[in-house]
C-alpha cells in the first residue's frame, strides 16, 4: 500500500471515530474526574483496538467485496449469527446515518439562511445534504478518502484552535479532583467511552480500498488511528474537566439540570471562557465532525448492503446499493425522525454486539477450525 493511501485510511478511521459524540465524553466522565477518566479511556482504547484487530484477521480470510460483517458471521458462526449481525448492523448504521442527515439538514438550513438569506426548510436541506455527500459515497472509497482528508484537516485545525483557547484556563485543583469512585460510576461512563472508539464496521471497506491483504500494514493503520483518537480525547478531557467545576452557576451541575444536553455543555464552557471565537470554533468543529462521521458510517453501510444483497461493483449495482443505503434513513429523517433517534439511545448495545462480542466469537471459531486443520495435517 502506498503512503498516500495509508494516510488516507488512517484519516478515514480517525474521521469516523472523532465525531460530535466527542463532546459527550466530559459529560460521562465528570463524576469520575480526570485521572480515573484517563484510566477508563486507556481501557476503552485497548479493548476496541484489540477487537478491531480480531475483525481484521477474519476480514482478511474473506474475498474482497464479500467480506462484510454479515458474510463473516455466516462463514464463521452460521446463519443464526448472520441474522443477528444483519439486525444489529442495520439498526446501528441506519440510525446513525438518519441522525447525521437530520442533524446536518438543520445546520445546513441555518447556514443557507445566514449566508444567502434564503429560507430553506430542514427537510429540503436534509435531502440536499444526503444527495451531495451520498453521491461521494456512491463514487467510491477513494472519493470519500479525498473529501475526508480535506474535512479532517479542517477539523484538526479547529480542534487545535479550541485546545489553544482552553489550555490557559485549566485549573490544577480541578484536574486533580475526583469524587468517591465507585464501580457504578465506571459502569455508567464506560458505554460512552467504548462507543467513542467505534469504527469496526469500516474495516472491510478499508481492506477493499487497499485492494490487498497486508495484515501488518492494516494493523498499523488501526493502531495508529485509535492512538491518535485516544490522544485527542485525553487532551479534550484534560481541558474540559480542568475548566468546568462540579458545582456553581456555570458547572456540570448546571448541565445536569438540563439533562446533560450537549448544547448546554457548550454554553457553560463559553460562559466560563467568554470568547466568541471559541464558540465559533466548537460550532465549526461539530459541523465538520458530523460530516466526516457521516461519510465513514454511510460508506460502511454502503459496502455492507452491497455485500449482503450481492450487488456488483459496477454502475447499476452501485445505483441499487445507493438507493438501499440512503432512501430509508432519509425517509426516516424527514417523516419519522424520532424513531431513529430513539434507536441511537441503544447504540451501545449494537456496538457491543457487533464490535466486541461478534469479533471475539468469530476469531475464536476461526482459530478453532485452524487448529483442527493443523491437527489433521500433522496426522
Amino acid at each position: 500500500m502506498n503512503l498516500s493511501k495509508k494516510i488516507g485510511c488512517i484519516m478515514l478511521v480517525v474521521g469516523t471515530q472523532i465525531g460530535a459524540g466527542m463532546l459527550a465524553l466530559p459529560l460521562a466522565a465528570q463524576k469520575l474526574g480526570f485521572y480515573p477518566a484517563l484510566i477508563l479511556l486507556a481501557a476503552a482504547w485497548a479493548l476496541m483496538s484489540y477487537t478491531a484487530i480480531l475483525v481484521l484477521k477474519v476480514t482478511l480470510k474473506m474475498p474482497l467485496y464479500r467480506n462484510n460483517f454479515s458474510s463473516m458471521a455466516k462463514a464463521t458462526l452460521g446463519k443464526g449469527a448472520q441474522m443477528i449481525t444483519w439486525i444489529a448492523s442495520l439498526c446501528l448504521l441506519y440510525a446513525l446515518t438518519s441522525a447525521y442527515i437530520q442533524g446536518m439538514g438543520s445546520l445546513l438550513s441555518a447556514l443557507i439562511k445566514n449566508v444567502l438569506h434564503v429560507q430553506v426548510s430542514d427537510k429540503v436541506s436534509s435531502v440536499i445534504f444526503a444527495l451531495v455527500f451520498g453521491s461521494i459515497v456512491f463514487l467510491g472509497a477513494s472519493k470519500v478518502d479525498y473529501v475526508n482528508r480535506f474535512l479532517l484537516t479542517l477539523k484538526g485545525i479547529f480542534i487545535l484552535m479550541a485546545l489553544a483557547c482552553l489550555v490557559p484556563h485549566i485549573s490544577q485543583p480541578l484536574i486533580g479532583y475526583s469524587s468517591a469512585i465507585h464501580n457504578d460510576l465506571f459502569a455508567g461512563a464506560a458505554p460512552v467511552f467504548i462507543t467513542a472508539f467505534a469504527f469496526h464496521s469500516i474495516i472491510p471497506s478499508i481492506v477493499n480500498y487497499s485492494e490487498q491483504k497486508d495484515y501488518g500494514e492494516i494493523k498499523f493503520i488501526i493502531l495508529a488511528s485509535t492512538s491518535i483518537t485516544a490522544l485527542v480525547y485525553a487532551l479534550w478531557l484534560m481541558c474540559t474537566l480542568g475548566i468546568i467545576p462540579s458545582e456553581g452557576s456555570a458547572s456540570f451541575a448546571t448541565i445536569m439540570k438540563q439533562h446533560n444536553d450537549v448544547g448546554a455543555f457548550i454554553g457553560v464552557l463559553n460562559s466560563i471562557i467568554n470568547k466568541t471565537f471559541l464558540k465559533l470554533v466548537i460550532s465549526a468543529f461539530s459541523n465538520i465532525a458530523m460530516t466526516t462521521s457521516f461519510l465513514g458510517v454511510s460508506l460502511s453501510l454502503f459496502d455492507f448492503l452491497a455485500d449482503g444483497f450481492n450487488q456488483g461493483n459496477h454502475f447499476s449495482g452501485r445505483v441499487k446499493t445507493f438507493l438501499l443505503t440512503f432512501l430509508p434513513p432519509l425517509a426516516c429523517a424527514i417523516f419519522y425522525a424520532k424513531g431513529f433517534l430513539l434507536a441511537l439511545n441503544y447504540a451501545t448495545i449494537f456496538v457491543v454486539v457487533l464490535q466486541i462480542l461478534l469479533p471475539t466469537l468469530m476469531a475464536w471459531k476461526t482459530r478453532q477450525e485452524e487448529s483442527v486443520v493443523t491437527s489433521v495435517a500433522v496426522r
